[in-house]
C-alpha cells in the first residue's frame, strides 16, 4: 500500500468506525489496534460517529479524530431507524470522501461488515481498503450475501476474525486474512 498522506514517510491509515453498540468488542479491539501501531511507521486518523465515547480516548493517545453523523444499519428494524439510516447514508459517504481527499491515506480500514459508507467512500476515492469483518454470516440472509459480495468486490484486503467468518468471505480469494 502506498505511503501517502504523511510527509514524514509514515503510512496514513484512516480508520472508519461506527457502531450500534458503543462500548462493544469491536470498539475495544479497534482501539487496541490503532493505539498499538508503531507511531514511527503509522499515522492513524479515526473517523467516528458523532458523540462516540471512544473519541476522547483516541485524542488522549494523540490520534486525530473526525466525527461524522453516521447511522448504523444494524438493529434498524424500526421504520424510523431505517429512515434515519437511509437519509444519512449518502451525506455521510460524501463527507467521508471529502475527508479522504483531504487526508490522502495510504489505506482505509473499515471496522465491521456493516460499515458500507466507509467502504463505499474508499472505493469511490480509489483508496486501498482493508475491510475488517467480525460478523458471522446471518444464516445465509440476502443482506449478508450482498455485504459479502461487496467485501469481495471492493476490499484490497479482507480480515476475518474467525474461520467461520472467513468461510463466508471465500469470494475474496488470496486477499483474505484470518486473525
Amino acid at each position: 500500500m502506498a505511503r501517502t498522506g504523511g510527509e514524514d514517510g509514515r503510512l496514513r491509515v484512516v480508520f472508519c468506525h461506527y457502531t450500534a453498540d458503543v462500548g462493544g468488542g469491536s470498539d475495544y479491539s479497534l482501539f487496541d489496534l490503532a493505539t498499538h501501531l508503531p507511531k514511527e511507521r503509522f499515522d492513524c486518523v479515526m473517523v467516528l460517529k458523532t458523540g462516540d465515547p471512544m473519541a476522547g480516548a483516541y485524542r488522549a493517545r494523540g490520534i486525530r479524530v473526525e466525527e461524522l453523523r453516521m447511522e448504523p444499519p444494524r438493529r434498524a428494524l424500526a421504520p424510523m431507524k431505517q429512515l434515519r439510516y437511509f437519509a444519512a447514508f449518502w451525506p455521510s459517504v460524501f463527507r467521508l470522501r471529502r475527508i479522504l481527499r483531504e487526508l490522502r491515506p495510504g489505506a482505509v480500514h473499515v471496522n465491521t461488515l456493516f460499515n458500507i459508507q466507509g467502504a463505499l467512500a474508499a472505493h469511490l476515492e480509489g483508496r486501498p481498503l482493508v475491510w475488517h469483518v467480525r460478523e458471522l454470516g446471518g444464516g445465509g440472509s440476502r443482506i449478508f450475501k450482498v455485504l459479502h459480495a461487496l467485501v469481495a468486490r471492493w476490499a484490497t484486503r479482507a480480515v476475518a476474525v474467525s474461520s467461520s467468518v472467513a468461510a463466508s468471505l471465500e469470494g475474496c480469494g488470496d486477499r483474505l486474512r484470518l486473525i
